[in-house]
C-alpha cells in the first residue's frame, strides 16, 4: 500500500513524500530514500526498491527535496546544505510516524541524495543504515570537475547555469549560490561522526563525481561495518542494466543484513 503524506522542513516549506507500506502489522523498519538532483521521488528506481524492501518487510519511505517534484521552491534555488536541511527533516517525520520502528532507520542517498544523506546521518545518529549510491560528498569538487575555471568563472559572471548531464533528460537552471554554499558544506567533517552501517556504492566510469569522493568517505568513516564497492565500467547513471541491477541488489542486501 501506498500513502501521499505532507510535512514541513525547518525552513517551513511543505515537503511531499510516498510511504510504501509492507504487509504485517507495525511497526517496521524504514528506509528514507533523498534522491539525486533534478529528479523526484516517483520513478522506476524507487518503484523497484519499494517493492523489494516491503518483500522483505520494510517501510520504504521515498520524499521530494524542496525544488524537485511535488515539494515547495524553485530547482534553480536549492543548494547542498538546503538539501541536507531537508533529509533532516524527512528523518524528523519518519520517526514521528506511528508504522515505523524508531530504532531501526536506515537511509538511502543517491549523488545529491547521498551528499544530503551524509551530513544527515552524522547529525542523527540514530540512523542505523546508510546506503550510498554515488555520492556527491563535495559538490565543489564535482562542479569544478565538470566545469573547470572556465565554466566556474562564466557561472560567477552569468549568475545561473544551466545543467544537462543526459541527452535523454531536460536539464535545470542553478544559481551561483550553489557553488559558493558547495565551498562552505562539504561533507567530510560529518563522516567520521557517523555511527551508521555503510556501503558506498560507485561506477569507475563516473564522470559525474570523481571516484576518489567514495573512497575518501570510506576512509573517513569509522563505523565496523563499513564497504565500499566499485563497479567496473559503470557511469555515474548506472545506464547499464546490469550495473543497475547489481548496485540496487546490494543495497537491498545491505539493509536486509544490517537493518
Amino acid at each position: 500500500m501506498t500513502k501521499k503524506v505532507t510535512f514541513k522542513n525547518r525552513r517551513g516549506q511543505k515537503m511531499v513524500g510516498d510511504l510504501y507500506l509492507p504487509k504485517g502489522n507495525p511497526p517496521f523498519p524504514a528506509v528514507v530514500k533523498c534522491h539525486g538532483l533534478s529528479t523526484k521521488r516517483q520513478a522506476k528506481s524507487t518503484t523497484w526498491m519499494a517493492n523489494k524492501l516491503n518483500k522483505a518487510g520494510f517501510l520504504f519511505f521515498s520524499f521530494d527535496f524542496t525544488g524537485h517534484g511535488d515539494s515547495a521552491g524553485k530547482l534553480e534555488n536549492v543548494t547542498p546544505s538546503k538539501a541536507a536541511e531537508d533529509a533532516l527533516a524527512a528523518l524528523r517525520f519518519i520517526k514521528k510516524s506511528p508504522e515505523v520502528d524508531k530504532k531501526r532507520i536506515g537511509l538511502f542517498g543517491s549523488s545529491y541524495g547521498g551528499h544530503a544523506a551524509l551530513i544527515a546521518a552524522g547529525k542523527d545518529q540514530s540512523v542505523k543504515v546508510l546506503a550510498l549510491r554515488s555520492p556527491a560528498a563535495d559538490y565543489a569538487e564535482v562542479r569544478y570537475y565538470q566545469l573547470g575555471d572556465f565554466g566556474i568563472e562564466a557561472w560567477r559572471k552569468l549568475g545561473i547555469m544551466y545543467v544537462s548531464h543526459r541527452k535523454d533528460r531536460k536539464g535545470y537552471i542553478l544559481k551561483y549560490n550553489f557553488y559558493k554554499n558547495a565551498q562552505k558544506n562539504n561533507t567530510y567533517k560529518w563522516i567520521p561522526k557517523i555511527k551508521a552501517s555503510t556501503i558506498v556504492i560507485q561506477g569507475d566510469q563516473d564522470d559525474y563525481v570523481p571516484v576518489s569522493q567514495s573512497k575518501k568517505i570510506y576512509d573517513l568513516l569509522k563505523v565496523k561495518n563499513k564497504k565500499r564497492v566499485v563497479i567496473k565500467d559503470c557511469d555515474h547513471h548506472y545506464v547499464n542494466p546490469k550495473h543497475k541491477t547489481r548496485m540496487f541488489n546490494l543495497i537491498a542486501s545491505w539493509f536486509k543484513k544490517y537493518l
